[in-house]
């Protein structure tokens, strides 16, 4: 039965995987600060990734169960998605179409799937 295959998944991701994930990524924010940012002062790739992940999990079953657990399971983690969402560049690409169709896009395929 798929919905208990993925009822089962989602278990695991939320005993084991995303906990894990909170953890290091949590790590190595602290390590640097928890500055919101994984290098430095700056924008970086890594802060990029981490704010996309987010939005990512926020369009997949349960996802907004899955953000309310990193955003209180890691306040340094949370920081880099405000200061990603903050960022002007990242802001203007939000208010265009591409992006609007993009993220159209993308709950259409996640909204549906397991984890």
């Amino acid at each position: 039965n798929y919905k208990e295959v993925q009822e089962k998944a989602l278990e695991k991701f939320f005993e084991k995987d995303l906990p894990l994930w909170i953890e290091t990524h949590t790590k190595h924010l602290k390590d640097n600060g928890s500055n919101g940012h994984y290098v430095g002062n700056k924008l970086s790739l890594a802060d990029l990734q981490t704010a996309n992940n987010i939005d990512h999990f926020r369009c997949l079953y349960k996802g907004d169960e899955i953000v309310d657990k990193i955003k209180q399971g890691s306040p340094e983690i949370w920081k880099v998605k405000e200061t990603v969402d903050s960022e002007p560049r990242l802001q203007a690409w939000r208010q265009s179409q591409t992006y609007k169709k993009h993220i159209a896009a993308s709950e259409a395929i996640y909204a549906n799937t397991g984890i």
